[in-house]
């Protein structure tokens, strides 16, 4: 326990001093290269919506509607990546401010009459171990408090988490993604009774097949919550392509 504890520790104090080296040192964007800012304007402007709905084509059974802001490719992927595979925390206000915008308006479009629970999509136990934190659950909280500041009374709940494990879903088709992921995500067994008769709305960094977030609406569902929709910054193309209408590019 305690050598767990000093890791989150050194991880905190890593977290601080990023933020600080990002704050004064000259950086260049980490999506697209410019000089002078982590998230430049143009890169920023990418992610500042409006959120789309975005299906999968196939469309995964039991997907709820979900919304996005930008296609996951170019200076938006660069970005994602850099907060998830590189450590970038500066990159998160940026990444947490359009989630909020997929979040606010599929609640907006639901029109939901009482609380909103917002749940993350549950992380790979072995990502969260080598970031020394869950990056979803606190983009989770970010999103529970903005919905809060806007007026709705929304909470962040960790009520998934994975029931076992997964081939690499690298290169599989939508249909295996489905079939690799069926039963996997369940709800965490001391806060299933809490959940009935509730709004929720699962969020995620990236919607690709939707094959993971229908799983979780399924196993959502099964605890007679009702699952308003899916909110994620950003589609795959096949996804999002319709929706967004063209490619971003870096450079």
């Amino acid at each position: 326990m305690a050598v767990r504890v000093r890791s989150r520790h050194a991880w905190t104090m890593a977290g601080s001093l990023a933020r600080l080296l990002d704050a004064i040192l000259p950086v260049d964007c980490a999506g697209c290269g410019a000089p002078a800012a982590l998230v430049c304007e143009r890169c920023a402007h990418r992610l500042s919506g409006p959120a789309r709905v975005v299906w999968p084509s196939p469309t995964p059974p039991g997907l709820p509607t979900p919304w996005a802001v930008t296609p996951y490719a170019g200076e938006s992927r660069e970005l994602i990546l850099a907060a998830k595979e590189r450590g970038m925390v500066g990159v998160r206000r940026t990444l947490c401010a359009a989630l909020t915008v997929s979040a606010s308006t599929a609640v907006a479009a639901a029109a939901p009459a009482g609380p909103v629970l917002v749940v993350a999509m549950p992380s790979a136990r072995r990502a969260v171990r080598e970031r020394g934190e869950d990056l979803m659950l606190l983009m989770a909280r970010s999103v529970a408090r903005s919905l809060r500041r806007d007026g709705c009374d929304a909470r962040q709940v960790p009520a998934l988490r994975h029931g076992r494990r997964v081939a690499d879903s690298a290169g599989l088709s939508a249909a295996a993604r489905l079939a690799n992921l069926d039963g996997a995500i369940v709800v965490r067994s001391g806060l299933r009774p809490g959940l009935a008769g509730m709004d929720v709305l699962v969020v995620d960094d990236v919607i690709t097949t939707g094959a993971s977030m229908a799983q979780a609406a399924r196993a959502l569902r099964d605890c007679h919550a009702r699952v308003i929709g899916g909110a994620a910054i950003a589609a795959t193309l096949r996804t999002s392509g319709r929706a967004f209408g063209r490619t971003p590019r870096l450079g």
